[in-house]
């Protein structure tokens, strides 16, 4: 009867053992899988706030370009407003390259007068 006694409490013992173990082990899957769980919502974080960035970049872009755009077609009017209101320079060669010079470089006619083309000069 002391040898069953014996068996038993070793048997509990061993039980006991293996079911720490086991808890032990379970606790680690679930200390993996946060982890696992952790670095992917990291990356899916991180890749977010990039592409929020290249779209943030690629909009800014876009909105220098439009006022860029709108800065030459002013300066165009402004050419053609000039052009128009000259009286016999209207058509010449020279005021007609002045105008598609300043088109292509976006200057004014102050700058452009400053790199010697002058609007108003008559042809020889």
């Amino acid at each position: 009867m002391c040898a069953a006694i014996a068996c038993a409490v070793t048997a509990g013992n061993i039980a006991r053992k293996l079911s720490e173990q086991g808890e032990i082990e379970a606790i680690k899957e679930r200390a993996i899988t946060a982890d696992v769980v952790d670095e992917i919502s990291t990356s899916v974080y991180i890749s977010q706030k990039q592409r929020q960035q290249e779209a943030e970049q690629i909009l800014a872009t876009n909105e220098r370009t439009d006022e860029q755009e709108a800065e030459l077609d002013s300066i165009r009017e402004s050419l053609e407003r000039i052009l128009n209101q000259t009286s016999g320079d209207s058509g010449s060669p020279r005021s007609s390259e002045f105008i598609h010079q300043a088109a292509r470089t976006n200057r004014t006619d102050s700058a452009m007068s400053r790199e010697g083309y002058h609007w108003q000069e008559s042809n020889p």
